[in-house]
């Protein structure tokens, strides 16, 4: 299931991007698209239907909480409201836990971080949000109707 999922990577280091993208890559996600900028992000997401985004915390100009917040509680986006957001930065406090919890990411993690705990945390949020079932009833209503005849 995960391998479906569309995913943006927001980060303004093209370095911590392609890091996020290729560690996607190897626990088998395919849609990897990335943005530098809370504003980029903000313009990408009304183009294409993303399942998660991944973002960082602290960017210059609109950073991740600004962007987020403009997410859930902005007119403009209210179609992309409930998109899964992972605040992805090395503030590791509790306090800025909070903050970032509280301005409507679904989860969080702390750089440096491993492969695993990446996963782990995208699949707890892909429950979350439903979307493991959102790609169970895709696939099974791609086949209702169908009938196989073994001969």
């Amino acid at each position: 299931m995960i391998e479906k999922l569309t995913v943006l990577v927001v980060d303004d280091t093209m370095l911590m991007r392609r890091i996020v993208s290729n560690i996607l890559e190897e626990i088998g996600i395919k849609s990897i698209h990335e943005a530098d900028s809370g504003t980029m992000a903000l313009q990408v997401i009304t183009k294409i239907p993303f399942d998660l985004i991944l973002m960082d915390r602290k960017m210059p100009g609109m950073d991740g909480l600004d962007c987020l917040k403009e997410i859930r509680f902005s007119r403009e986006y209210k179609e992309q409201r409930d998109l899964a957001v992972i605040m992805v930065t090395a503030e590791s406090s509790k306090k800025d836990i909070e903050v970032g919890l509280n301005a409507g990411a679904d989860d969080y993690i702390t750089k440096p971080f491993e492969l695993e705990d990446l996963k782990e945390k995208i699949l707890a949020v892909v429950k979350k949000k439903g979307l493991d079932t959102k790609y169970k009833h895709k696939a099974a209503s791609k086949y209702s109707g169908m009938s196989l005849k073994l001969t």
